[in-house]
């Protein structure tokens, strides 16, 4: 990747975007960290680059400066780099966050769990209709156990945690944020299971997660009937 713009922090057509199930890969920040991250920025310029994926001008990594400076017109610049897919864009996120040193033990469950997915994608499955063949499905968990020294069944149960990760993320991101902080009081396990009622009873399932993690649930219109897709792991 390269840098060869400068933004300006203002509305204009080269501004890159936020694409939500590329955010959902990047950590997202409490409360305390936004105002200190904000309060930095404000004193300081932004120092760091927003990196972005050429071809489709979408953001992949320091999304959380990007909307700083975007509120408060703060210049920022911008390292773009051209990628293949989504799937490439995907694995490179996963790549570039596990080379922070700040992750929780969820956070690296969920990224290892969405690198498996994409990678597996690349290899012609589509983990929604269960069209991978067994070749596949076992090659794409051997090369990420592999990557990160862990075995398969890890991998596959991290995957199972990613995708009820995701479909939590329709009752709202602080709920999402609790879990992949470490904050809420369930285990990988405990997601999956809950994730898998919320898509089957939304109501029941929102207000199971509300009593446990407590927040408002939000709108569920856009949640994904299926549930969880790799739950069967457990």
């Amino acid at each position: 990747m390269s840098e060869i713009e400068q933004g300006s922090g203002r509305d204009e057509v080269a501004d890159p975007r936020v694409r939500p199930d590329l955010d959902r890969n990047l950590r997202a920040l409490t409360a305390d960290e936004r105002d200190e991250l904000e309060q930095s920025i404000l004193d300081e310029g932004c120092r760091d680059p927003i990196v972005v994926w050429q071809e489709e001008n979408v953001i992949l990594d320091s999304h959380n400066r990007f909307r700083v400076c975007k509120k408060h017109g703060i210049p920022f610049k911008i390292v773009r780099g051209g990628l293949p897919s989504l799937e490439a864009a995907l694995a490179w996120q996963v790549r570039n966050q596990f080379a922070k040193r700040n992750l929780t033990p969820a956070e690296i469950a969920y990224l290892r769990g969405r690198e498996y997915l994409s990678v597996k994608q690349e290899h012609g499955g589509d983990r929604r209709s269960g069209s991978s063949g067994q070749t596949d499905h076992l090659k794409s968990g051997e090369q990420v156990a592999a990557r990160h020294g862990v075995g398969e069944k890890t991998v596959r149960r991290n995957a199972a945690f990613a995708d009820a990760v995701d479909v939590m993320a329709a009752l709202g991101d602080d709920i999402c944020t609790q879990i992949l902080a470490g904050d809420a009081p369930l285990s990988m396990q405990d997601v999956v299971t809950l994730a898998r009622a919320v898509a089957e009873e939304p109501e029941i399932g929102a207000a199971a997660a509300e009593l446990l993690l407590g927040e408002e649930a939000h709108d569920l219109s856009g949640l994904n009937p299926a549930g969880p897709h790799s739950a069967g792991v457990w």
